[in-house]
């Protein structure tokens, strides 16, 4: 069986994903493919209960240089839409080459993207060197930029509120400032 070029770019998010969340103590993971070749469906265990579940949509660019731009065809947009609706989350991971990954939630892809679909509309991510990630889409911009250091850890914060129960501000400061780009909380 042949290996395509995407399995292992996506294979990168996967991993980082994988390996923070499996950092929670008695936490196992599952990943399954969704409906589109971008989509996952994260199902989060831990102490051999079910903690929850979440989506996973990434997108990739082969950019070298920023601005990086995505595009989301009404597939990609509905299968987002069903990942919400069926887990409570999904988290769009925009992979920028070999520069980072600029992850965002639901909520903050709705500010960018709003729910009436096009056949096909775009993302664009941008940053100077060595900065923040600021992220628009064809139906506004994000308010807040996100940090280049915020993926996987985000994810994994995620999943140790579906492990813990905890609420953003139950956290320590560090992790409300992610909770707060992550999810555009004030």
């Amino acid at each position: 069986m042949a290996i395509g070029e995407e399995k292992f770019k996506h294979s990168f998010v996967i991993s980082q994903i994988v390996l923070e969340v499996s950092s929670i103590e008695g936490t196992r993971i599952n990943i399954q493919d969704g409906i589109t070749r971008s989509g996952y469906e994260v199902t989060v265990h831990n102490k051999g209960r079910l903690a929850g579940k979440f989506g996973l949509f990434i997108k990739f660019s082969t950019k070298r240089r920023p601005p990086w731009r995505y595009s989301f065809t009404l597939d990609h947009q509905t299968e987002i839409d069903l990942l919400y609706k069926e887990y409570g989350e999904v988290f769009v991971a925009l992979v920028n080459k070999d520069d980072g990954v600029a992850c965002i939630s639901h909520s903050l892809l709705k500010q960018i993207l709003d729910d009436h679909h096009e056949d096909v509309e775009w993302v664009s991510v941008n940053s100077k060197l060595n900065s923040q990630y600021s992220i628009a889409g064809k139906d506004g911009q994000l308010n807040k930029k996100i940090s280049r250091s915020d993926f996987p850890k985000s994810v994994g914060l995620y999943a140790s509120s579906l492990i813990t129960k905890l609420s953003p501000d139950q956290h320590n400061k560090q992790e409300k400032a992610v909770w707060r780009r992550l999810f555009g909380l004030k």
